[in-house]
């Protein structure tokens, strides 16, 4: 965590028992061998134990790029046909609603997520004249500090993800 091994650990049993007893469910060893979210030293799972790898923090915001496992491009790494663009395309919308994002809309191509809500302004104006204008302190606080943050996911032709971001509003 900023730039500070954790733990180590030496397989991806172990990985996966780490997040079992961290409280998440439903989490096998295949999902944890084509994470994002672990670093492999040595290019990739260890496959017979004695490899090490290192979990590596999820930065706020945007994050790093999302690109897919390996497993999503042919079996000798060429670029991917229209329908693993789409597997690639599901996977990387999967990715982000994982960590807080919906999707607004949806296209074979090109996906759109949002994540926050916008203010909702009439409720807030009857609040403010319903407490004689105390709650408009907390509108206004609210209207400032609120941001809500969108992102078009599209996939290019060399099977790379490519995340054009919105201005905040």
């Amino acid at each position: 965590m900023d730039g500070e091994i954790l733990g180590l650990v030496h397989s991806v049993s172990d990985v996966t028992e780490f997040l079992l007893r961290a409280g998440l469910e439903c989490i096998d060893e295949t999902a944890v061998g084509t994470s994002a979210l672990i670093a492999w030293r040595g290019g990739g799972p260890p496959t017979s134990g004695g490899e090490l790898m290192k979990l590596r923090k999820v930065t706020a915001g945007w994050g790093e790029p999302l690109q897919p496992p390996p497993g999503y491009f042919g079996p000798d790494g060429s670029v991917p046909d229209e329908a693993q663009r789409r597997l690639i395309l599901d996977w990387a919308v999967s990715q982000r609603i994982a960590s807080g994002w919906r999707v607004e809309s949806r296209s074979e191509t090109q996906a759109v997520l949002v994540r926050g809500q916008p203010v909702n302004h009439v409720l807030h104006a009857i609040l403010s004249l319903v407490t004689c204008f105390l709650w408009a302190v907390v509108w206004v606080v609210l209207t400032v500090t609120n941001k809500v943050e969108r992102v078009a996911l599209t996939v290019d032709a060399q099977g790379h993800v490519v995340a054009v971001h919105a201005p905040e509003s």
